[in-house]
C-alpha cells in the first residue's frame, strides 16, 4: 500500500493499524470518512466479523461505564440497543476517538453494518452538563443511523442499470471484476437529505469507482438518480481526489500562501486559515465541474439536478459568508449554473472518449493493494 500524506480535509486512503480509512466526496456539503477493512467475514461465521480492535480505541472500564450510564439516562432505548449489539458482536459499541479515527456514528466494516459504533472523545474532564450535551448529540446520530437499511441486490441492480446506460464500458469493467457489484455499489452510511445523498472514491482493490448511495436513493426520481450518478462519476473521471492527496499538497499550499502573502488582507473574525480557504474554494469549483460533466458528458436531465439542488437548501442565515467555508457551492448558484448549461447540453453532439480501464489503472497505482 502506498503512503499518502493528508492535509486538512482530504480525499484518499490512510493506514491506521490494521484498518484503512477511505475519505471521499459526499453531496451533503462536506467530506466524510468511512473505515474500509481488507478482511472479510467467513461464510460460516454466525456472528458478524469484527476487525481486531486497536488498544487505543478502548475506554478504561470505569470511563466506559460512566458514558454508558449517561446514555442510559438520555435514552434508555439507545442504551438497550447498544448493549444488545455488544452481546451479538462480542465487542464494545462505544469506543474512543483517536487522531486517525474521528468522532462519529457508523459501522467498522460492511459486516457490521447493522451494528453502529459510537466513536467519541474522552470528556471526563468536562463539567457533567457539558458531557451530557456532547453525548446527547451522538445518541441522536445513533437513532438516525438506525433508520438506515442495508443495501439490497435490487438497489445494486438499479444503479448498475444506470451505469450501463451512462457508461457501458464502465459497467463491463465492474461486472467483469465484481459480478454482483457488492464491492463497487455500497450503502452511504451518512443519513443526510432523507437518505438520497451519494459519494464516490476509487476502489483500493480494482481502481474502479466505488459508488455509495443513501438508503432512499433508489426511491428518488430517475432524473435525480441519473444526475447524481453522473455527478459522482464526474468526480472520478476528473480526478477530484488529487487536490489533497499528493505528497506535494502541503508544500504547494505553503508556497502559494507565501507567494500571495503581500495581497492577503488583515484577518477577519471567523476567517479560515488561508490554505484551507484555498482548498475549499477548489472543492467548490470541483462541484461545478462534476455538475457540468454529468449533464454535458452523460446528458443526464438538468431537471434532475435542479430537483436535487433544491433539497440542498442549507438554511444559512448569511448564505454568502457561510458558503465561503463549505466544500460545496450554495444550492441557488448551482441551479443557476445548471440552467446556463441547457444550450451547451443541447449543442454537444459527441461525447469525449473515456478509458475506464486506464483510469482504474491510474488509481490502483496511486492507492491500490498489490
Amino acid at each position: 500500500m502506498k503512503k499518502i500524506s493528508l492535509f486538512l480535509i482530504c480525499i484518499g486512503t490512510v493506514l491506521s493499524g490494521n484498518a484503512q480509512e477511505e475519505i471521499y466526496f459526499s453531496d451533503d456539503g462536506c467530506c466524510r470518512t468511512i473505515p474500509a477493512y481488507t478482511q472479510h467475514a467467513s461464510a460460516q461465521s454466525k456472528a458478524p466479523f469484527i476487525p481486531s480492535f486497536e488498544k487505543e480505541w478502548l475506554f478504561p472500564k470505569a470511563e466506559y461505564e460512566h458514558y454508558m450510564n449517561i446514555i442510559k439516562e438520555i435514552d434508555p432505548t439507545v442504551y438497550r440497543d447498544l448493549k444488545n449489539d455488544e452481546k451479538t458482536i462480542s465487542a464494545p459499541c462505544l469506543i474512543q476517538a483517536t487522531q486517525q479515527k474521528k468522532p462519529g456514528v457508523g459501522p467498522l466494516s460492511e459486516d457490521t453494518f447493522l451494528y453502529p459504533f459510537i466513536t467519541m472523545a474522552s470528556v471526563t474532564h468536562w463539567p457533567i452538563s457539558s458531557q451530557k450535551s456532547y453525548i446527547k448529540w451522538f445518541v441522536c446520530q445513533y437513532k438516525e443511523y438506525k433508520k438506515i437499511t442495508p443495501i439490497t441486490p435490487q438497489e445494486r441492480l438499479q444503479i448498475l442499470t444506470i451505469i450501463k446506460s451512462l457508461a457501458p464500458e464502465l459497467h463491463k469493467e465492474i461486472i467483469t471484476q465484481d459480478p454482483t457489484a457488492k464491492d463497487h455499489i455500497i450503502r452511504y452510511y451518512v443519513n443526510t437529505f432523507d437518505g438520497v445523498g451519494g459519494s464516490v472514491s476509487p476502489s483500493i482493490k480494482t481502481g474502479l469507482p466505488v459508488i455509495r448511495i443513501g438508503y432512499t436513493f433508489t426511491k428518488a426520481s430517475l432524473a435525480k438518480q441519473y444526475f447524481i450518478i453522473g455527478h459522482e462519476l464526474g468526480h472520478y473521471v476528473l480526478d477530484h481526489f488529487e487536490l489533497t492527496t499528493t505528497q506535494h499538497t502541503q508544500m504547494d499550499l505553503n508556497n502559494f500562501e507565501a507567494a500571495t502573502s503581500c495581497i492577503q488582507g488583515a484577518p477577519v473574525n471567523g476567517q479560515l486559515p488561508f490554505p484551507l480557504t484555498f482548498i475549499k474554494a477548489q472543492q467548490r469549483i470541483n462541484e461545478y465541474e462534476a455538475d457540468t460533466f454529468s449533464v454535458v458528458q452523460f446528458k443526464t436531465p438538468i431537471a434532475g439536478g435542479i430537483e436535487f439542488m433544491t433539497s440542498l437548501n442549507y438554511g444559512y442565515i448569511d448564505p454568502k459568508k457561510e458558503t465561503f467555508k463549505q466544500t460545496h457551492p450554495l444550492w441557488y448558484y448551482r441551479i443557476e449554473h445548471l440552467k446556463r448549461l441547457t444550450e451547451i447540453q443541447k449543442n454537444t453532439k459527441t461525447h469525449s472518449a473515456i478509458s475506464w480501464k486506464a483510469l482504474a489503472k491510474k488509481y490502483k497505482f496511486r492507492y491500490g493493494i498489490y
